[in-house]
């Protein structure tokens, strides 16, 4: 009655919604829509496209089930014990459940402890999940949560963070389903089912499962009452939750309270798995609240590097699986670090064109693009800032770059000091074959490459006017707007990807030196470019040559694009030699070398690729 009293608009479902609450049971929901709880969430609007199987309303249980039937039996008997399962021969299920029973194939997932973590298949044959639609939209907090709570918290002036992380024991078994939907939530723990229905045993459900939809709808329900309303923020998944307070009150009060609340309701805390402070993982990212910063852990950051580390070590020949697996976590890490994200495209473009169980060789842009991630985890940019950079509005420098036969001029002026030339600080650089060779192709032309001169010119022009100067170990918080003529320069800043060479590597050492800064470059025509035009040309009259930047190329710290080209350099010349030897690739490994093969994330050593 107490949520009655607080005006909560969903009270009447915890136990006065007829055939329907969390008292007497809840319903699975096959063939039926779950009451909206509007206050709470969202509509939902699409709904997952389930893969297309025949229906059987009686399913055989996967291998892993199979292998570990014994372990599985004796899960349920002590679950029988606590209320959670019953057994009833199939004879009997059949006479009570009709049309009803479903027996759906059982999964099995052995933890480093020996218990076995039993999934129950709701979707293939028995397609439980198939008929069930939830009209909320149940959303989790994601990186971009945690990194709003600490900026709403530094907003505010809270400079005291103290985090608690739980989970809920067993919650996908907290809640109690209706009598007359038991038989959707059917099992078997034998291999294979007996001859006679009479003496073939199968386990009914009276309680959530992992893989049906209902456990989750039922669970954050009641999670939602217990939070809503209060000062201390929360952020629940599915089945644990994070607890955030702030000032010496909340943590002193906030968090103990809300803790007390939730012993209060009967929430069967994992007490094991209780962690807290100032800085921990939480759903797989890392919060640093003293720094303000969000992330993935250093462990984890270092399983990229062992990987790409073993991937260079066999000459970049990598498995499919182990290509994917890779790709998997690296696009989880990449919902925290923004940085990472453009720079997944040329990986998601190959894994799109491997075979299972292929074996080959990565493609340079690929290997390069690996060899630019691994730099930036390695110098510690495993974690960003929660602040958000204010977009600017006003550019802050323009540039121009002019290619020619044997030279690349850049030029360009800050706006800093206002719009007067004469006033503003400015810079023209010219480069040489033996400077860069790289910008050069046949007979010395440069011309092929002017976007790539243009964006060269924008990262002098970050270096001369100061735009990357160290600021300390935090995370940094940077917004520069930059003009440019070159509408293609316009497209990469808002994408900040390309496939196109040497443009990815300059690309790449940009985004090297920013960081986790915000640039755009806002395309200009050619005819409001003309003074830095005029600087590529050597015509410096509408300047003042006491406010010249003097800058060299030796100025230029271009040390992970000169890596990266050695590394495209020495790949090609192992290429040559393993073509002369006749080397080929690895031969596939078998289904059990690949299982044995997967390490954890967490920890230890990555899988060999």
């Amino acid at each position: 009655m107490s949520l009655k009293q607080m005006d909560d608009p969903d009270w009447r479902i915890l136990a006065e919604n007829a055939g329907d609450n969390y008292v007497t049971g809840r319903k699975v929901g096959v063939g039926e829509r779950f009451p909206r709880a509007r206050e709470v969430f969202r509509p939902k609007k699409r709904h997952k496209v389930y893969a297309d199987s025949e229906f059987a309303p009686e399913a055989v249980n996967y291998k892993s089930a199979q292998e570990t039937a014994g372990q599985i039996e004796e899960q349920l008997r002590a679950e029988e014990e606590e209320g959670f399962v019953f057994p009833l021969t199939l004879a009997e299920a059949r006479r009570r459940y009709g049309d009803k029973l479903r027996i759906a194939a059982l999964g099995a997932i052995v933890k480093d402890s020996g218990e076995v973590r039993v999934l129950f298949d709701a979707t293939h044959s028995v397609q439980i999940n198939n008929s069930i639609r939830i009209a909320d939209r149940l959303e989790f907090p994601s990186a971009a949560s945690l990194a709003m709570v600490q900026e709403a918290s530094r907003e505010d002036d809270e400079r005291v963070l103290v985090t608690v992380a739980a989970d809920v024991a067993k919650a996908h078994r907290r809640c109690l389903c209706r009598e007359t939907d038991f038989g959707y939530l059917g099992c078997r723990a034998k291999p294979t089912p007996g001859d006679d229905p009479n003496k073939d045993t199968v386990w009914l459900n009276r309680v959530g499962t992992f893989a049906p939809l209902c456990t989750l709808a039922g669970w954050l329900g009641p999670s939602a009452d217990l939070q809503a309303g209060r000062c201390c923020r929360n952020m629940l998944t599915s089945f644990c939750l994070q607890m955030t307070s702030s000032g010496l009150l909340g943590v002193h009060a906030g968090i103990w309270c809300f803790i007390f609340l939730w012993l209060a309701v009967g929430t069967p805390f994992s007490w094991h798995k209780f962690r807290g402070g100032i800085s921990l993982d939480y759903v797989g990212f890392y919060c640093d609240y003293a720094r303000f910063a969000v992330g993935i852990s250093e462990r984890r950051s270092a399983w990229f590097v062992e990987w790409v580390d073993a991937a260079r070590r066999d000459q970049w020949i990598v498995a499919q699986r182990g290509f994917v697996e890779f790709l998997g976590r690296l696009s989880f890490a990449a919902q925290a670090l923004g940085w990472l994200r453009p720079f997944l495209a040329p990986l998601f473009a190959w894994s799109a064109v491997l075979s299972v169980g292929m074996t080959a060789a990565l493609p340079t842009q690929v290997r390069l693009t690996l060899v630019f991630i691994q730099r930036m985890l390695v110098r510690g940019n495993y974690t960003v800032s929660c602040s958000s950079p204010a977009q600017p509005t006003a550019q802050a420098f323009r540039t121009d770059a002019k290619c020619a036969t044997g030279s690349v001029v850049l030029g360009g002026w800050s706006l800093g000091d206002g719009a007067d030339p004469g006033a503003a600080k400015w810079f023209s650089l010219e480069l040489s074959p033996t400077m860069a060779p790289w910008l050069f192709g046949k007979d010395n032309e440069s011309k092929m490459n002017s976007t790539v001169a243009e964006l060269l010119a924008v990262y002098v022009a970050l270096h001369c006017f100061g735009f990357l100067e160290s600021e300390g170990s935090a995370p940094r918080v940077l917004s520069v707007c930059g003009g440019t003529d070159n509408l293609a320069i316009d497209y990469l800043s808002r994408s900040r990807s390309t496939t196109r060479f040497p443009l990815a590597l300059v690309n790449m050492q940009l985004w090297y030196r920013l960081f986790s800064a915000k640039v755009w470059l806002q395309w200009r025509p050619r005819g409001e470019n003309q003074l830095a035009d005029d600087l590529t040309n050597g015509d410096f009259g509408s300047f003042s040559i006491e406010r010249r930047v003097p800058v060299t190329w030796q100025d230029i710290d271009v040390g992970l694009l000169e890596e990266m080209l050695e590394a495209q350099r020495e790949l090609e010349e192992a290429l040559v030699e393993a073509r002369q030897a006749g080397a080929g690739p690895k031969q596939k490994m078998s289904k059990r070398a690949k299982l044995e093969s997967k390490t954890k994330w967490e920890g230890g050593s990555a899988a060999r690729p």
